[in-house]
């Protein structure tokens, strides 16, 4: 099927049941034409979706960091969450221990002549104690530039109270959203 290898489908005892559509010819085959799900039981550890994880996304603050993840087959960037930037740590340890997460991406804030912003060294430490918390994570850096003025511009644009369009955690949420989004539009070129 298309979910994983015909060696993969065989039918063991302590193997979980996926639902899964049927292929063409499966669905050819049903009686009176009408698609029907198939019961393909395959093992957790060889089976390609239980293998794929999400990609999150770091919009560091001072103050406040946004994240954002992607779906585990990494096509939709999310906001997650802004959590206080002295609790992210535990955070993403706790979220990485409930969740698959294949890489992190860190935002690179720069200014337009593409010298680092002041927030670098905190960045560059957090970054340090990330790699000791979370040592098989690989950390990727990922430019940021724009990602907040786009995210004030599209949130105004959403017809949010002014409120709401003024909630710095939310900007920090879809910047996040943002960086992780180009993110995976540069992965796919």
């Amino acid at each position: 099927s298309f979910f994983c290898s015909a060696a993969e489908e065989k039918d063991t005892a302590d193997s979980p049941t996926f639902r899964a559509r049927p292929t063409h010819r499966e669905t050819a085959r049903a009686a009176g034409g009408a698609q029907k799900s198939a019961t393909v039981k395959v093992k957790r550890d060889k089976c390609y979706l239980c293998r794929m994880a999400q990609i999150l996304a770091i919009d560091f603050g001072l103050k406040r960091t946004g994240l954002a993840a992607t779906d585990d087959a990494q096509i939709i960037a999310s906001g997650l969450d802004t959590v206080p930037t002295a609790e992210l740590l535990e955070f993403l340890k706790k979220y990485s221990a409930e969740n698959r997460v294949e890489t992190i991406v860190v935002g690179q804030p720069t200014d337009l002549r593409g010298q680092e912003s002041s927030v670098e060294e905190d960045i560059r430490r957090m970054i340090a104690e990330l790699e000791k918390l979370l040592p098989d994570i690989p950390i990727m850096r990922f430019d940021e530039r724009f990602t907040s003025k786009m995210a004030s511009y599209y949130i105004s644009q959403s017809g949010k109270t002014k409120k709401a369009r003024e909630d710095k955690s939310l900007i920090d949420k879809v910047s996040a959203t943002l960086l992780l989004q180009n993110y995976l539009e540069y992965r796919t070129k």
